[in-house]
């Protein structure tokens, strides 16, 4: 289903090009926009992530939430990432004027090595969001970098086609239990290129450092980031790693993020 059109701001792409990775901003691609509340409350419905869950171990103290206090049986499961996904399918043989066509695809699976190969099924983002003018802007900015640095870099057949993977995601951490954004260590997407994390909000957390590496493993650049930024990169040929989250204070903490993955097709 053809979503919306898109114009590219080829003035801000051509000065982002070359680059292994961005620290950025919406500023950064050229867009003023501010992210709306609506999207920043979204994440407060969530629905859990059936694949990470957490146990409640025997003798640790109860959670104390902004509800009042809560109590864990042991060995009951804890919700720790809530999720929800979307599926866009690019078409960018026009270079003045990008397609975004809505798949119903709620199967979800990476090019990776480990259990993150397996098909998962989530629930679907709310179509209201993902049409939202700050988002749409967003993910024809970066879709159409991804396609300059392809050609700048390889030369080869044009793309025609961007694979957007997109993936609301909120890790929740509670004061005697934290909550790993990569359980898998430092990895790949199994992408073209990524935005492993684009922060729509933090509440009341420690930890959450972003780690890029080249492909050696070596550190090529570490930082925290805030709300409204992010970091784009390649992701053939590099790695990255996001350390753990825990509570700053009494009662939850989270961090909301907006994933997102780059295929490129011919």
């Amino acid at each position: 289903m053809l979503l919306n059109k898109i114009r590219p701001n080829w003035m801000h792409i051509h000065s982002l090009k070359d680059k292994p990775f961005i620290h950025f901003n919406l500023q950064t691609f050229g867009l003023n926009h501010i992210i709306p509340y609506d999207f920043v409350k979204s994440y407060n419905y969530l629905p859990p992530d059936q694949y990470v869950k957490k146990k409640y171990k025997e003798g640790k103290s109860n959670v104390i939430t902004y509800d009042g206090e809560i109590s864990y049986k042991e060995n009951e499961e804890i919700v720790t990432r809530s999720r929800r996904y979307c599926n866009l399918k690019i078409d960018v043989s026009d270079n003045y004027l990008y397609r975004i066509n809505y798949t119903k695809n709620n199967i979800f699976k990476q090019n990776v090595d480990d259990s993150r190969s397996v098909e998962r099924e989530f629930e679907l983002m709310d179509i209201y969001h993902i049409n939202q003018v700050w988002l749409t802007e967003f993910l024809t900015q970066i879709s159409a970098l991804s396609v300059l640095n392809h050609n700048y870099y390889k030369g080869h057949k044009k793309i025609k086609e961007v694979d957007i993977h997109l993936h609301q995601v909120r890790q929740t951490t509670y004061p005697t239990i934290d909550a790993h954004n990569s359980p898998e260590g430092i990895h790949r997407d199994g992408a073209d290129y990524i935005v492993s994390a684009f922060i729509i909000n933090r509440n009341n957390i420690l930890g959450g450092e972003s780690t890029i590496y080249d492909q050696n493993k070596e550190v090529s650049y570490k930082t925290k980031l805030s709300h409204g930024e992010g970091i784009y990169q390649e992701d053939i040929k590099q790695w990255h790693y996001v350390s753990p989250i825990e509570c700053e204070q009494k009662g939850l903490g989270f961090r909301d993020i907006l994933g997102i993955d780059l295929i490129l097709n011919h």
